[in-house]
């Protein structure tokens, strides 16, 4: 699903509690996205959600930096966050996951 391919008017976005999944490619090549607010922290983040956004991305996590890690949303070691090169920062509850 793409529901917001290549929105370019979309500077940011809120995902609400009840979305368990950002599917493949839901953000790619939004321009001008460049702050995402997860309000469930076990949403998952497929690969390539935000492929091609030129703008650093910054998400607004609701849950810790912990969680972050072990849902693998702030853990840049896995293959999806390197093809997300353009995601600065992570802000959790208890601090921010830096990417630059």
């Amino acid at each position: 699903l793409r529901a917001f391919f290549g929105c370019s008017n979309l500077p940011f976005v809120t995902v609400g509690e009840n979305v368990r999944t950002l599917s493949y490619r839901t953000f790619a090549k939004c321009s001008n996205l460049s702050r995402v607010v997860l309000k469930n922290p076990e949403t998952v983040i497929s690969e390539s959600c935000f492929e091609d956004c030129t703008t650093p991305i910054t998400i607004e996590y609701n849950g810790t930096r912990k969680q972050a890690i072990t849902n693998g949303i702030g853990n840049r070691s896995r293959k999806k966050w390197r093809q997300y090169t353009n995601i600065e920062k992570i802000v959790c509850l208890d601090g921010t996951i830096s990417f630059v």
